[in-house]
C-alpha cells in the first residue's frame, strides 16, 4: 500500500512593492500601499516606517526632515505619514474653491463627475449640498428630470448616466 504524501502550500507574504508617491492625492496612495502592508504581512509600525522612507523620493522626503532624520520613538510610520498628507493635500479651501468654481461637467458621464465632486468636497459636506451642486452643473434639461426623484446620489448618478447617454443618443442620430 502506498501512502499518499500530500503537501500543502500557503503563501504568508507577499513582496511590498510601492508605487511611485501620487502627490495629487496622497491619502489614497497611503491606502494603497497600507493595502500592500497588509498582503506583506507588515504590521509593526518601525518596518512600515522603514518601508515607507525606502518608498518615497529624496524631494519627498525632504519635506518632512525632521522625522526622518530623527523619528519619533513611538508611531513613527503615523508621524510620518500625517505629515506628507498634511504637506501634498489640498486644503480645505483650495478643494471647496475647486468644486465651486473649477470643475467642470465637460465629457465625463454624470456619475464621474459626481465622483469628482465627492472627492474635492470629502467627508464633510452633506448630501443636500453636494446634490444641489453637482445638479447645478448637468444640462437643464437632465436638472428638471432629476429634480422630481428623491433617489440617494449613487442611484441618481445611475439614472443620470442613462439620461445623459440617451441625450447623446438623440443629438447623435439626428445631426
Amino acid at each position: 500500500m502506498e501512502k499518499e504524501i500530500q503537501t500543502e502550500f500557503e503563501i504568508s507574504r507577499v513582496a511590498f512593492r510601492p508605487p511611485p508617491f501620487w502627490e495629487h492625492d496622497p491619502e489614497i496612495w497611503f491606502v494603497h500601499i497600507e493595502s500592500q502592508f497588509s498582503g506583506a504581512g507588515i504590521s509593526e509600525d518601525s518596518t512600515k516606517y522603514h518601508a515607507l522612507v525606502s518608498a518615497l523620493d529624496s524631494r519627498i522626503l525632504s519635506q518632512a526632515r525632521d522625522i526622518v532624520l530623527a523619528p519619533p520613538r513611538d508611531d513613527a510610520y503615523t508621524a510620518l505619514k500625517e505629515r506628507i498628507i498634511s504637506l501634498f493635500s489640498q486644503s480645505e479651501n483650495a478643494r471647496l474653491r475647486q468644486l465651486l468654481q473649477d470643475l467642470h461637467l465637460g465629457d465625463l458621464r454624470p456619475s464621474h463627475f459626481l465622483s469628482q465632486m465627492k472627492s474635492l468636497a470629502g467627508d464633510k459636506k452633506s448630501a443636500q449640498l453636494l446634490r444641489t451642486f453637482w445638479l447645478q452643473w448637468l444640462l437643464i434639461q437632465m436638472q428638471q428630470i432629476l429634480s422630481a426623484c428623491k433617489d440617494e446620489l449613487p442611484d441618481l448618478s445611475s439614472i443620470a448616466d442613462e439620461v445623459h447617454f440617451l441625450f447623446k443618443f438623440h443629438f447623435c442620430t439626428v445631426k
